[in-house]
């Protein structure tokens, strides 16, 4: 079985670190950014369609897909 792939703030936080927004609005960017970045990944194993990871993300439940 694959490994999961968890984000790890800390790990990414230098490229937010100098938004101006608040630390909970810069992990929410992250957690964003890293489930589109998974949703992706698994456009190109064949595990989701395009269309769904346009869906997913519009409608903000990429998380819940990320999770799958």
């Amino acid at each position: 079985s694959a490994p999961a792939l968890e984000l790890d703030p800390a790990k990414y936080w230098q490229y937010v670190q100098d938004f101006d927004l608040s630390d909970a609005e810069k992990l929410e960017v992250l957690k964003t950014v890293w489930s589109a970045l998974i949703l992706l990944m698994r456009s190109g194993l064949g595990e989701v369609s395009a269309e769904r990871i346009v869906l997913s993300l519009a409608c903000g439940d990429a998380d819940i897909e990320a999770k799958r």
